[in-house]
């Protein structure tokens, strides 16, 4: 009788509780789950033409003379730029549940992933000794790889228009996320 009585007692207080507590509320771990299992966030992808020169200095004149070379390079590199939210803790995450808000200190956008993605024409060119004895087309190729992608990242990571207009957007995506549940979202 005495553990009905304790049954009854716990229902009652639960049901007064939930009653008090507004129903639907979002708290900082709701919003770091649903971002980190539910989100993967590329918000921009931009597509750079890169042609670049890359010369091969050596020790000395008579070195350069003998031994010079020269690579010449074109392709398309596709730079993807996002905000990277995996690592948001609860100290990055404050609810607002009076206005339905949500606010969340957001590393700066950055690049995500950058790689070739068209045919990359080289062109090889040098000394005579250079042209007999130095034919390696796959080092060259390489190399030419490599300096494109970077040369891409160089001019995504400078580009602070683009980066804030990637951060905005991110903001946007995670106000859809939570759009349902008629929360905002505001990256700070």
């Amino acid at each position: 009788m005495l553990s009905f009585i304790g049954l009854i007692c716990a229902v009652s207080v639960s049901i007064i509780l939930n009653a008090i507590r507004p129903q639907n509320q979002i708290t900082s771990d709701v919003v770091i789950d649903r971002v980190t299992s539910q989100l993967f966030l590329v918000t921009r992808t931009v597509y750079s033409d890169q042609e670049l020169q890359i010369k091969i200095d050596r020790a000395s004149e008579w070195n350069e003379f003998l031994w010079g070379k020269e690579i010449s390079a074109s392709g398309r590199v596709r730079v993807d730029l996002g905000v990277d939210l995996q690592g948001i803790t609860n100290q990055d995450v404050r609810v607002d549940n009076t206005l339905k808000q949500i606010y969340i200190k957001a590393p700066a956008a950055s690049i995500l992933d950058a790689s070739l993605q068209s045919k990359l024409t080289v062109t090889t060119g040098g000394s005579i000794l250079t042209q007999i004895f130095d034919r390696n087309t796959n080092a060259d190729y390489k190399m030419a790889v490599d300096e494109l992608v970077s040369a891409a990242e160089r001019a995504g990571r400078s580009d602070t228009t683009l980066l804030a207009e990637t951060k905005t957007a991110a903001g946007e995506y995670l106000s859809l996320l939570f759009a349902s549940s008629g929360y905002r979202v505001t990256l700070e």
